[in-house]
């Protein structure tokens, strides 16, 4: 089945929302990762990722010394962060991904996506993956004073918050959250969105495939993916809020 989106012509925008991009690839679990101290991966990316520290994947929350010092289990996330902390890698026993809270282009998280998943390349066995995602969470913020739904009904579009729109909601609507399943022919698509307490409005897409498949052709499919989260974002913006975003082409030479 095919989701039926409207085709856009791509722009950037001067006031993006975006405020987080995540790509994840799952693959089953690799008791190597949980077990030993990291070295050879840790080498082939700490030029750029010299930061480095262990969370606990249950409570995301520091690991304790003795934790640090075994790994622990399959909960276990080993964080390498760049020193700006802006850019993210997490290695686990069932998992690799990359997060930003800098994105610029598709072309650039793609170029920084290949060193952490070349590296876990070289060191484990990735030829079966469980799972490959991409997310692109957004927040866009209220005009100060405004009411909320009555803000936001006239910048989403109505087929996805409607009862924005709706007589009810315009006495005082101060949170409401949302999520959206839809399948594709070969992925899944999940849209989380809503009103946030300060009256902001959260959309947040996941595109993703949980088919068992192989590494192969792993940048077209995130490239395919990123085209659909383009799509459901410019489907979700009204002619207003399109315009206030300051749509502009990017420059060929």
């Amino acid at each position: 089945m095919t989701i039926g989106l409207p085709t856009f012509d791509r722009v950037l925008f001067k006031r993006a929302p975006l405020v987080q991009v995540i790509c994840q690839v799952r693959f089953p679990p690799i008791l190597e990762i949980g077990k030993e101290t990291p070295v050879e991966f840790q080498k082939r990316i700490r030029s750029d990722y010299p930061e480095f520290e262990v969370m606990d994947a249950v409570s995301i929350s520091p690991a304790t010394d003795a934790e640090k010092a075994s790994f622990g289990s399959l909960t276990a996330v080993l964080k390498f962060a760049d020193q700006s902390r802006q850019w993210t890698i997490s290695l686990s026993p069932t998992f690799v991904s990359l997060d930003t809270k800098k994105y610029s282009s598709f072309e650039m998280f793609l170029e920084k996506f290949q060193k952490p998943w070349n590296a876990a390349q070289e060191c484990y066995d990735l030829s079966t993956l469980t799972r490959i995602g991409l997310r692109f969470i957004n927040k866009l913020h209220i005009t100060p004073g405004e009411n909320p739904a009555r803000y936001w009904a006239d910048r989403i579009n109505p087929a996805l918050a409607g009862y924005l729109g709706t007589e009810l909601m315009q006495g005082g609507v101060s949170q409401s959250q949302h999520e959206i399943r839809l399948q594709g022919d070969d992925y899944q698509l999940t849209i989380r969105h809503g009103l946030e307490r300060k009256g902001d409005y959260r959309l947040d897409y996941d595109c993703y495939t949980d088919a068992p498949t192989s590494s192969e052709g792993i940048e077209s499919l995130l490239a395919k993916f990123n085209d659909i989260l383009y799509g459901i974002f410019r489907w979700s913006l009204s002619e207003r809020l399109f315009n206030e975003l300051e749509p502009y082409r990017e420059r060929t030479t």
